[in-house]
């Protein structure tokens, strides 16, 4: 990292040595305060009800008929997904389906009381609760318009 002091005496950071590029090359250090995925849906209610009746989220705004957020909470920390009202089902369902991909993966701290919140709902589970060879304890389901999402629970 590139630092020093400025004119006025104030410590500076002016850049990071990025991995990859040239020994010089400098990139501007930027702070990112949240990731937030977007899915496409071709019925913002159903989809909706889904992410806060099912997986128990909260409907943080909704903007006009056609876009929406979700999240985890409302405090420091949360995290949101955007809901998108498309004409058209999403594109990548079938490749995520096919190719073993997700769309979204859920951090829980009890995947089984999770499996069988969403089993209580009517969701159809497409892998039961399972250890993986990564020492996560996991399930996979679709939501209402057939996105692939994964949940886990770190094993000790």
């Amino acid at each position: 990292m590139d630092c020093g002091i400025d004119n006025s005496g104030r410590f500076t950071k002016r850049g990071i040595q990025s991995p990859g590029f040239p020994q010089g090359f400098q990139r501007d250090i930027v702070t990112i305060r949240s990731i937030t995925p977007q899915l496409r849906t071709t019925d913002l209610a159903k989809t909706l009800h889904f992410y806060t009746q099912v997986l128990g989220l909260i409907e943080t705004f909704r903007f006009q008929d056609f876009y929406a957020g979700v999240a985890t909470g409302t405090g420091t920390g949360r995290q949101e997904i955007h809901l998108k009202q498309v004409d058209e089902r999403d594109v990548s369902i079938d490749a995520v389906r096919r190719d073993g991909h997700l769309h979204l993966y859920f951090d829980v701290a009890d995947v089984d009381a999770f499996a069988s919140r969403l089993v209580a709902a009517g969701v159809v589970l497409v892998q039961p609760p399972h250890e993986t060879a990564w020492g996560i304890r996991e399930i996979t389901f679709e939501d209402d318009q057939g996105h692939t999402l994964y949940a886990g629970e770190p094993r000790s």
